[in-house]
């Protein structure tokens, strides 16, 4: 017990405060790289009808060599990719139309969530922030693919 104490009484204070500043600095600078990199500037998605519309805007792309849009059900343990974009050009529109949604399994009052993956010129992936949407499919479509079910 002594022994700790006394290397705790030789522990410099300025000291001690640089090592927690830069541990400090150490972790915002790897957890800010994975999103800081790409400034997104617009990402939504709405239902239209049985579908969902996914809408995005890259600010500054000169970094970026692909756009891949990824999407997770319940269903999915993971993100799994939906739809590849080359870049378009800074703060141009994005928009893509998950018609395929409910064919995968993603039923009444189902949490679909979206986020976009960033493959950079440097080899390494960026993400952004995910975006949760609760999907409710027409009544029509929900029966239609009862019956279906009922037949395979």
């Amino acid at each position: 017990m002594d022994i700790a104490r006394k290397k705790l009484a030789n522990i410099n204070p300025f000291n001690m405060k640089l090592r927690i500043l830069f541990f400090g600095l150490f972790l915002f600078s790897g957890f800010s790289s994975l999103w800081a990199d790409i400034p997104l500037r617009r990402f939504e998605a709405r239902t239209t009808g049985d579908d969902v519309q996914v809408y995005f805007m890259i600010g500054d792309e000169s970094n970026v060599k692909e756009v891949i849009l990824e999407r997770k059900t319940r269903f999915d343990a993971q993100f799994r990719e939906i739809k590849r974009f080359n870049p378009l050009g800074s703060n141009r529109l994005y928009e893509y139309l998950d018609d395929t949604v409910y064919k995968d399994q993603a039923y009444s009052n189902e949490l679909v969530q979206y986020r976009i993956k960033f493959a950079e010129r440097s080899n390494s992936n960026s993400y952004s922030y995910v975006l949760n949407l609760n999907y409710f499919p027409t009544a029509v479509r929900r029966t239609w693919g009862s019956i279906k079910a009922m037949f395979q």
